[in-house]
């Protein structure tokens, strides 16, 4: 059967997958990251199972798929998968700063639909609740790192992870967020973390209340997050290869599970003997962004 025509309506998922106060989590992919035999789309679920306390939030995580592989095989691993069979121009992987853009037409339909969401990327762990941290009276609670030794990237690395609310002041970001693309000639090539610093982007005029998170309780591999904690996500950033993705975090949770194991020789270790071996392979990569 056609997949258009087995994709349920975005607003029979919605109502599906929302939480008690209109909040949903999405992520998007494409058939890069979600193929079989243990994809990025695999980990990313797999997070939620060894994580503490986030085997429930799968309930609420809508994956948005941008072409049909992606969409056939989310359906056979998760219950909640939408296929973005209209977007504003055809998606195909050789333009990838269409997804940008397409990103944010659909995030811009959610808050429409007065749905809140935590908007994140596939790459990212999900090792402890986050919503815990998460202001839900600010329009965006973001994570970035504004620290990073990253000269080429300003200084302001998109931890791939950020909550927003849904209200008239992020329906009037989304309003003007087309305009301000030509407005602002590197507004379109911006992180949201680049945009919530810059003064010449909208989210100054319109007053966009933020959060910042906390780098230490969500990272990255750009810069190193020993502390096991404490840690809520972990994204496999500086890292642009997927295969070295997939094997770094494939080590990533393999480290997490050693260290939430309830042995009791284990426990008595933790905090001092506990470290990631990742990023390793990503190490390649990053040391390119530090030059």
């Amino acid at each position: 059967m056609d997949p258009e025509r087995r994709s349920k309506t975005l607003v029979q998922l919605l109502r599906e997958t929302t939480m008690a106060d209109r909040t949903v989590i999405v992520s998007i992919v494409d058939e890069t990251w979600a193929s079989p035999s243990g994809s990025i789309l695999d980990l990313f679920l797999e997070s939620f199972h060894v994580g503490q306390g986030t085997k429930p939030l799968l309930n609420h995580l809508l994956i948005v798929a941008l072409d049909t592989k992606a969409f056939q095989y989310c359906n056979s691993i998760h219950p909640h998968c939408f296929y973005l069979t209209n977007p504003p121009q055809k998606y195909t992987s050789k333009k990838p700063l269409l997804i940008p853009h397409l990103k944010y037409k659909f995030l811009q339909e959610l808050i429409e639909l007065g749905y809140n969401f935590v908007s994140t990327d596939a790459d990212v762990m999900w090792l402890r609740n986050p919503f815990l941290q998460i202001n839900p009276s600010k329009e965006l609670t973001i994570a970035c790192d504004f620290n990073s030794a990253l000269p080429s990237m300003s200084n302001k690395v998109d931890e791939g992870f950020f909550y927003m609310k849904s209200n008239a002041v992020t329906m009037e970001y989304f309003k003007y967020w087309d305009m301000a693309r030509f407005l602002y000639p590197h507004y379109q090539n911006q992180s949201l973390c680049e945009a919530t610093v810059s003064e010449d982007t909208i989210l100054g005029i319109i007053e966009l209340r933020v959060e910042y998170l906390d780098v230490a309780r969500f990272g990255g591999f750009c810069q190193q997050v020993n502390n096991m904690e404490e840690i809520c996500t972990m994204r496999s950033n500086c890292c642009e290869n997927i295969e070295n993705k997939v094997h770094d975090l494939k080590l990533l949770l393999d480290d997490w599970r050693n260290f939430t194991s309830p042995s009791p020789e284990r426990t008595s270790l933790k905090g001092s003997f506990f470290t990631w071996r990742a990023p390793e392979k990503c190490k390649v990569i990053t040391k390119k962004f530090l030059k």
